[in-house]
């Protein structure tokens, strides 16, 4: 489990946000995906992309949907 206490200096991983302050949360999820997109070596963390998934469904009343083997590229923009 990666937990922020190994990270030496956090403050330049994540900000701290009040709970009932959404938009403080957003930017600071927003700011630290980049971080991770490229993975962390040191703990075993794999790159965030490309996401790969082997099957997503996603069905509703009037559509049937599954692809298969589909890759997400998210991260080009950091």
């Amino acid at each position: 489990m990666l937990h922020l206490s190994h990270f030496s200096d956090r403050s330049s991983v994540v900000t701290k946000c009040r709970a009932s302050d959404s938009e403080c949360m957003k930017e600071s999820a927003q700011a630290i995906l980049p971080k991770f997109a490229l993975g962390l070596q040191q703990f075993n963390v794999e790159t965030l992309d490309p996401i790969t998934f082997d099957k997503i469904v996603a069905d509703n009343p009037n559509l049937k949907l599954t692809l298969t083997n589909f890759h997400f590229i998210l991260f080009d923009f950091c």
